[in-house]
């Protein structure tokens, strides 16, 4: 008997303190785009509770991928156990955790045979920290792993982290300022553990008078006041990671996203921000970290780091590679389907959005119009509606067959939630929409209130195959 576990990202599992539900963001912060709970994120007693399928109906997350799994094992047969853990902590700590979720698996009366972990994003570096550590190695369960398929994640980080960490970047409503407090809270090392790995700790940072900053140097820990607490525990992290040491008997597959510009490095003078600089990839993961190393398979598809999952190349991709391609229905039935991907899912007022359209079959037009919604929900209402705003943006092609269409928009002027629609010759649906955030976010790295480049450029999508050693 197959099982099949999903191992999310960061921020991607429900966190409760006592009888409150603390992550994800409630409707009301949804709409506002503000956070408002960082206190009570950065308490150490809130625990997981589920992976997280939506935000909201028109904000979706893991239901989808969820949705896939569960289908391929009704067509094969199975189990998908269920794993969640805290997403703030380090690495380690969550490995053990679906080390027990996987030795639970293995045994009773009704035991596993062979093991696939499907991870997303932060969920791989977790899961190779299981593979590749050497711990678990002689264990029993261990050798009925027979797949590790990794799916957009930062092989060797991603500098997004380090520009939450300075607080730069906000992420899921969290504003920059409170991002940078619970980056460097010294009990949740998870989000240092992003950064890039230690090769390429001069490549994210840079001062446009002195040159690099090494984002794992006590000088630039000071600069910036980053942890060093939080440093040292990526660095611990990184040591236990070895492509090179994948073991035997387990195929590695990677599926990494692109097509979207992604941030790759940031400029300052002293502590005064001046710029960034992008390079190909799925809006958060470089293409150069999610495609990189010595893997068994390596499968390049269009699309954002979340929404690259609800495509129909991907879907199709997951239900060939168990060998289960009937067991996928489209989205989309009475019209071509097309999904809708971002580089970015929280924007600044007027900010420009890069937009991918990404039909469910290479298309040699692709008619219609872009549709964007405000979302709103009057109290006491528990879901919200989408209501029209703005003018449609006509989208007009015809030529050579395209597995998608980039577009570039401005982001509104209104704070809020948004979503992005398309209606014309292919539609989307609920699942191949896209939701973005708009905030009033500062542009200047914020500091902690006193308390009691590997570089890349653009890639075309392709396969690799390689060799089991």
């Amino acid at each position: 008997m197959q099982a099949i576990i999903l191992v999310h990202g960061i921020m991607g599992s429900k966190l409760q303190l006592g009888h409150e539900e603390i992550w994800p963001p409630s409707l009301s912060e949804i709409l506002s785009s503000h956070y408002g709970r960082i206190g009570k994120l950065r308490d150490p007693r809130a625990a997981p509770m589920g992976i997280i399928y939506q935000y909201t109906s028109f904000f979706q997350v893991y239901g989808p991928i969820i949705n896939d799994i569960d289908a391929i094992i009704a067509a094969q047969g199975g189990r998908r156990p269920d794993f969640y853990y805290d997403w703030r902590v380090d690495f380690a700590k969550s490995a053990d955790a679906l080390a027990q979720i996987i030795s639970r698996t293995c045994s009773g009366s009704n035991p596993a045979t062979e093991v696939t972990i499907v991870a997303h994003s932060m969920g791989g570096l977790i899961a190779r920290s299981l593979l590749e550590n050497g711990k678990y190695s002689r264990t029993s369960w261990f050798k009925k792993i027979r797949r590790f398929i990794a799916v957009c994640v930062p092989q060797v980080g991603a500098p997004i982290a380090v520009a939450r960490a300075i607080g730069l970047e906000g992420s899921t409503s969290i504003t920059p300022q409170d991002m940078k407090l619970i980056m460097n809270d010294a009990n949740f090392s998870a989000g240092f553990e992003l950064f890039p790995a230690p090769p390429y700790r001069r490549t994210a940072l840079l001062d446009v008078n002195s040159g690099p900053l090494d984002i794992y140097g006590n000088a630039t820990a000071t600069k910036f006041q980053l942890s060093t607490q939080n440093q040292a525990a990526a660095i611990n992290s990184w040591s236990s990671l070895d492509l090179k040491k994948r073991p035997t008997g387990v195929e590695y597959i990677s599926i990494a996203a692109n097509g979207l510009s992604t941030e790759n490095a940031y400029y300052f003078n002293s502590t005064a921000y001046v710029s960034r600089s992008s390079v190909d990839g799925d809006g958060t993961v470089p293409y150069w970290s999610s495609s990189f190393g010595p893997v068994d398979r390596l499968y390049t598809l269009p699309g954002d780091h979340i929404r690259v999952m609800n495509t129909n190349a991907f879907r199709q991709l997951l239900s060939d590679l168990f060998g289960a391609r009937m067991a996928i229905v489209p989205y989309a039935t009475h019209k071509p389907g097309l999904s809708i991907s971002l580089n970015k899912s929280d924007l600044r007022p007027g900010e420009a959005l890069e937009v991918l359209l990404i039909p469910d079959a290479r298309a040699t037009e692709l008619a219609g119009k872009l549709c964007i919604h405000k979302a709103a929900a009057p109290a006491p209402a528990t879901e919200a509606k989408l209501v029209p705003v703005g003018a449609d943006v006509p989208v007009s092609y015809q030529g050579p067959p395209i597995a998608s269409l980039p577009l570039v928009l401005s982001a509104p002027q209104a704070p809020g939630a948004y979503v992005l629609t398309f209606e014309g010759t292919h539609l989307s649906t609920v699942e191949t929409s896209a939701a973005f955030l708009v905030g009033e976010i500062p542009v200047t790295p914020v500091a902690i209130p006193t308390a009691k480049r590997e570089p890349g450029g653009g890639k075309k999508s392709r396969r690799r195959t390689r060799k089991k050693k």
